[in-house]
């Protein structure tokens, strides 16, 4: 028996009707010392929003992992032994 080639994405949508779902790339959060590293938009007083990053060892509600923004470099504070993000 021959084997049929396999159907690409667009034409089994085109022959079940249904739409295929699109590949999102996942991203890696930035991970230091078991810290991961999140984002979150604040708004402040004029309401005006800003970006914040913050490190949590524990998944968090407020934020969203994300990874190392360019020009930013990760350290370690002396006392505390805490990451934090550092301007390079």
């Amino acid at each position: 028996m021959k084997q049929l080639p396999s159907r690409t994405a667009k034409a089994k949508e085109l022959l079940t009707g249904k739409k295929s779902k699109p590949k999102v790339k996942e991203i890696k959060p930035y991970v230091k010392d078991g810290w991961t590293l999140y984002t979150k938009l604040v708004r402040l007083h004029a309401d005006t929003e800003q970006r914040i990053y913050f490190f949590s060892k524990r998944p968090v509600n407020s934020g969203t992992p994300c990874t190392k923004p360019e020009g930013f470099g990760v350290a370690i504070a002396k006392r505390s032994g805490l990451p934090y993000m550092k301007r390079i």
